[in-house]
């Protein structure tokens, strides 16, 4: 009788999930490591539809150190060697505060995530804006866990794209202006806790493909 093939996973884009129920998945996981050590900060450009919020989450478990999701896959070798140290893992989702029609609807989606993320690591947020929040976001969990943070950020841009792109091409001047300065102050905390990131990846959809080192201060 011929073998089943497990269930392609169509619009799956959680690896915990598509693991737990079994689907298909190529393994990719033997990269991690070559990723970890191609540099601290890593920007990652792929197309559309390729996988990026899939790899984002993949990088989640694997620096979580939760092995049981990787058995029989590349990287359960190391996950389970004594050189493997988990990191906590602070991770942000940039294309759920897009199309925020105010800067203050703004504020809120990304206090929202970093809400999400204080209370996975079990601290509390403060700061009076979205840039003080990730601050204090970056330093207490560094200093209640004892370890360096890994900081996966998806659609890094997408705040600024999602403007741009809006239709008609004609876009609020004063609402983008607003915009780049939030984000500009918000990822400008990633260079004053640089000694508390260990890792950082970015993937991104432009129109081209390749690799390059995410920039340790952003300039719109």
């Amino acid at each position: 009788m011929p073998q089943k093939l497990p269930a392609l996973p169509v619009s799956e884009s959680l690896f915990e999930n598509l693991r737990l129920k079994q689907y298909l998945y190529v393994d990719k996981t033997a990269y991690h490591p070559m990723l970890r050590n191609a540099g601290k900060f890593i920007f990652c450009s792929r197309p559309r539809r390729f996988g990026k919020s899939l790899t984002v989450s993949t990088l989640d478990a694997f620096f979580s150190g939760k092995t049981d999701l990787f058995r029989r896959l590349a990287a359960e070798e190391l996950m389970e060697s004594p050189a493997f140290v988990p990191r906590p893992v602070i991770r942000l989702d940039m294309s759920e505060p897009a199309d925020s029609d105010t800067k203050e609807i703004l504020e809120e989606k990304l206090a929202e995530q970093l809400k999400d993320n204080a209370e996975r690591h079990g601290v509390s947020l403060r700061g009076s804006d979205s840039s003080g929040a990730f601050s204090s976001l970056l330093r207490d969990v560094n200093k209640s866990t004892g370890q360096t943070v890994v900081l996966l950020i998806d659609e890094y841009d997408a705040p600024i794209i999602k403007l741009i792109e809006r239709e008609p091409l004609v876009y609020d001047e004063q609402l983008l202006a607003e915009t780049r300065k939030i984000i500009r102050d918000f990822y400008s905390k990633i260079k004053s806790a640089e000694n508390r990131i260990d890792f950082l990846s970015s993937p991104v959809s432009p129109n081209f493909q390749g690799w390059a080192y995410f920039p340790s201060s952003i300039t719109w």
